[in-house]
């Protein structure tokens, strides 16, 4: 009689075991459902840090780029004063300052380069590029001068790291659209031109500037391949000189020939703009000097002649891109 009702008693712990292990299944995937999925990484993140009364509105395009992707840039910068203006309202943007743009592996631990930032067509917007040459988080600080008054603002950009979480807590937002008062930022702004290296010294590593994107013109036309192959040579030249701790300087003056062979061929091309030829023989040429310069390993002449490239590159940008000026070499002195 025991063993009998012990049996049963067995069973009956069984079926209920059976019954209740689809529930308990059913559970789980309701609990991993729940679970967070991670955002895609956004197309374009926008930034704002303050310095006083002074914002600063960064957009960032791509938001995450991967290393040796071309970072476009635009900061718009605006005073907040205590009592709306009558014409600008709660942001008055700021003009004529003079900007650069420091950026600074390992979270700002590692090495510094510094890039002019161009003033563009719009009150209080400034632009350039950059090419963060490796997986890292960057620390990213404007410095800036507006009459007398000394301004900066700092921020992170990650590049092949996703998700990410900002070290210094800068409000941001990651959308499609930019978060701006002022219309989108034309694909390919043009390159920055090098200023004076910062952060720890290395003789071999020369401060530089990235590349914009080509004129406008129909994809798959001469004008635009040769446009392209141009920015691609630009960026191997970046990764030559700044993606290691070293120069690489048969890299390096491999890119820089590069850049020189197919600035030649471009030369050749038939488009309407005024000074496109003369401006693609001295880019050739420049490109060419600095292939020498890289020989040489003199950190000085390197970054002269890298500079001279970079010129280059904006007198071309200036003319056929932005339309600030009819003929590329009359940069810079038309700009005045």
């Amino acid at each position: 009689m025991v063993l009998e009702m012990h049996t049963r008693i067995r069973r009956l712990a069984g079926g209920l075991a059976l019954v209740a292990l689809p529930c308990l299944v059913a559970a789980g995937e309701k609990k991993a459902d729940k679970a967070p999925k991670a955002e895609p990484r956004p197309a374009v993140r926008t930034v704002q840090v303050k310095d006083d009364i002074v914002q600063f509105n960064v957009r960032m395009t791509p938001g995450v780029p991967e290393p040796g992707q071309v970072v476009e840039a635009r900061i718009e910068m605006n005073e907040l004063p205590p009592v709306p203006d009558p014409v600008y309202g709660e942001q008055i943007p700021i003009k004529d300052a003079k900007l650069t743009l420091d950026v600074t592996d390992a979270k700002g631990e590692g090495y510094t380069l510094r890039y002019l930032v161009h003033p563009l067509a719009d009150a209080g917007a400034y632009g350039l590029h950059f090419t963060p040459n490796r997986k890292d988080v960057y620390r990213l600080v404007i410095r800036g001068v507006h009459h007398t008054r000394k301004l900066a603002g700092t921020f992170y950009l990650p590049a092949g790291i996703w998700p990410f979480e900002d070290p210094g807590g800068s409000k941001s937002a990651a959308s499609g659209r930019p978060a701006s008062r002022l219309p989108a930022l034309p694909t390919g702004m043009g390159p920055a031109v090098p200023a004076s290296p910062a952060g720890p010294a290395d003789p071999e590593t020369p401060a530089g500037a990235s590349p914009g994107g080509e004129p406008a013109k129909a994809a798959g036309s001469p004008l635009h391949q040769a446009m392209e192959k141009l920015g691609q040579k630009w960026v191997d030249l970046q990764v030559a000189l700044f993606a290691g701790r070293r120069l690489d300087a048969d890299k390096a003056a491999l890119a820089a020939s590069g850049l020189q062979q197919v600035s030649t061929v471009a030369s050749a091309i038939e488009t309407p703009q005024l000074g496109y030829a003369e401006s693609m023989r001295e880019l050739a040429a420049a490109a060419g000097e600095l292939g020498t310069a890289v020989k040489s390993g003199k950190r000085g002449t390197i970054q002269t002649k890298l500079r001279k490239v970079g010129e280059g590159c904006n007198r071309c940008h200036f003319a056929a891109r932005w339309k600030v000026l009819e003929d590329p070499m009359h940069y810079p002195d038309g700009l005045r």
